[in-house]
C-alpha cells in the first residue's frame, strides 16, 4: 500500500536553514530519501511559525519506509539533526503521494476529521473554532479555489479512525482566507519553499 508521510520538524534557536551545516545535512538527507524511495520530497513552512518546517514524501509502502529509517547513514543524519531541531511528529497518511499535483509552488492545508464506525464520509472535524479579528473580516474576501484535495486515514493502529484531508490552494492565498473558509484552529496551513541548499563558497 502507496503512503504518504508528513514530517513535522521545529528548529531550535537560534538555528535557521541560514547555517550551512544544517543545510548541507536536510539536502544531503532529502536528496538520498529521494534516490531510495523514487518519491520526491517537498518542505513547507508553517504559515503561522517562522521555526515549524514539514517534509512531505511518499513511500511504496511501509516495508520500505522501515528499511531506509533502519539504514545506519539515515540514523546518524537523524541524530546529527537533533542539535538543530525537533522532530515532534510524523504522519502516515494511506493515500499514494502521486496523487498530490506536482510542478507548481502552492499552499497547502491539512485538516484531520474523527471518524466514528458507523460515519459516512469525513465525519467530525477535530479542533475548535476559529474566529477572525474584526479587523479580518474584510481581507482576502474574494472566495478562494481549490487547486486539489485529497486525503486518507492514518496508518498507524492509534489514528486509523483519523481521516487526514490535504487541500492546496494557489500559492498567494493567505492564512487568514484559508482559516476563514475552514473555520477551524487546529488546521496546519503550509507552503512550499525550495529545500534550502549550502550557500556557495566565495573566493577572495
Amino acid at each position: 500500500m502507496a503512503i504518504t508521510e508528513l514530517t513535522t520538524l521545529e528548529l531550535i534557536p537560534p538555528h535557521t536553514f541560514q547555517s550551512m551545516e544544517l543545510c548541507n545535512i536536510i539536502a544531503g538527507l532529502c536528496a538520498r530519501q529521494c534516490a531510495f524511495s523514487a518519491y520526491p520530497v517537498a518542505l513547507y513552512a508553517d504559515m503561522s511559525s517562522s521555526t515549524t518546517f514539514y517534509l512531505l514524501s511518499g513511500w511504496r509502502n511501509i516495508a520500505a519506509m522501515s528499511l531506509w529509517r533502519g539504514q545506519n547513514s539515515t540514523l546518524e543524519t537523524l541524530a546529527s539533526l537533533q542539535s538543530f531541531m525537533r522532530m515532534p511528529q510524523t504522519v502516515l497518511v494511506d493515500m499514494n503521494f502521486d496523487t498530490i499535483p506536482r510542478g507548481k509552488p502552492n499552499v497547502l492545508c491539512l485538516v484531520r476529521h474523527w471518524v466514528q464506525e458507523d460515519d459516512v464520509g469525513y465525519g467530525e472535524e477535530i479542533g475548535t473554532t476559529w474566529r477572525l479579528d474584526p479587523d479580518d473580516e474584510e481581507e482576502d474576501a474574494v472566495p478562494i479555489r481549490v487547486e486539489w484535495t485529497g486525503g486518507g486515514h492514518g496508518v498507524r493502529d492509534d489514528e486509523a479512525r483519523i481521516f487526514h484531508r490535504f487541500i492546496m490552494y494557489d500559492e498567494k492565498t493567505s492564512e487568514v482566507a484559508i482559516r476563514r473558509a475552514i473555520r477551524l484552529r487546529n488546521v496546519i496551513a503550509m507552503k512550499r519553499v525550495s529545500i534550502p541548499r549550502p550557500p556557495a563558497p566565495s573566493y577572495q
